[in-house]
């Protein structure tokens, strides 16, 4: 546990002095660069478990769809008004998916690898296709925040003067904390009254009391930062605010889920064998990259925000 906080607190450090960097200079290359790190050996650690399963997916295709979808996105929030804000993300995604199934027809081996073809696909569309949206949110606009006279001098206790995070950066350290509070909450819950298992063949320890108290974290913690958030915080309802938190939470849940459920088909403890006492990079990552999606589809539609 004492190795988990430690190397957890450097990990914030390195994300939160990454996200403030990208802010200070108006790009996406330091936070883009981690995501793009991790999407990487994310993508690496699913096709080593599918190949467990004797699926063998062609992992060096796998990682360049990674690559393509969350570089895209790094690409469009860092060159605003450039050439690169005009290529959509689906559009990236369509284009690997042909340049999957043309080299599916050209080395094809047999019946089986149709499930070669189509794990290769599924690796990039979840690491690659769900991390390129932390990078989406950290590159949204908001509309200009208007504050009370009394209330001018705010911003600038918040943002230290060089350091100005843009709203975007507001937006995704409220959507990391929001959805990461439902791990801890739900841990802490379900240690101390768990009873009910939740998902008991795919993640026995997992509870309902644990669950429903990560979505009550989620929902404090999102109220309790909405008012840090800025001109994010400030384009939802407090009502909508709670809609927002329930979301990223029960996202983040259901990421969590998912990998537990790949490396138990895959009969395995750890997702990889980086940071092991952690299970693994996916696992220390699985439930934010689900709510990457959610929080920004959340704010786009709700908070009246512009993507990248």
């Amino acid at each position: 546990m004492t190795f988990r906080i430690v190397a957890g607190a450097i990990a914030l450090a390195i994300v939160f002095g990454a996200i403030w960097a990208d802010a200070a200079m108006g790009v996406a290359w330091c936070f883009g660069g981690l995501t793009l790190l991790g999407a990487v050996v994310g993508s690496h650690e699913v096709c080593v478990m599918a190949r467990r399963t004797g699926v063998r997916p062609w992992t060096g295709f796998a990682i360049a769809g990674t690559v393509a979808l969350v570089l895209i996105m790094i690409l469009r929030a860092s060159h605003r008004g450039s050439v690169f804000a005009d290529v959509p993300l689906h559009a990236v995604w369509l284009g690997f998916v042909m340049a999957v199934l043309l080299a599916w027809l050209v080395r094809g081996r047999g019946p089986e690898d149709i499930a070669d073809v189509a794990v290769t696909i599924f690796v990039s569309s979840y690491l690659g296709g769900l991390a390129a949206h932390l990078v989406a949110l950290e590159g949204l606009r908001f509309p200009a925040l208007v504050l009370p006279r009394s209330l001018a001098e705010v911003p600038q206790l918040l943002d230290p003067p060089g350091l100005r995070p843009s709203a975007g950066a507001w937006a995704l350290v409220w959507t990391l904390a929001t959805a990461k509070s439902a791990d801890i909450f739900a841990y802490f819950t379900g240690k101390a009254v768990g009873r009910r298992p939740l998902a008991p063949e795919i993640s026995p320890k997992k509870t309902i009391e644990g669950a429903l108290g990560g979505l009550v974290g989620s929902v404090v913690v999102g109220l309790a930062l909405k008012p840090l958030a800025g001109s994010a915080g400030a384009s939802l309802s407090w009502g909508a605010t709670i809609g927002f938190a329930l979301c990223c939470s029960a996202a983040c849940q259901l990421g969590d889920l998912v990998e537990s459920r790949l490396k138990r088909r895959a009969g395995v403890k750890d997702s990889g064998a980086f940071l092991p006492e952690y299970g693994g990079f996916l696992d220390m990552v699985d439930g934010l990259i689900f709510a990457a999606p959610v929080g920004y589809a959340f704010l786009s539609v709700c908070g009246d925000a512009a993507g990248p």
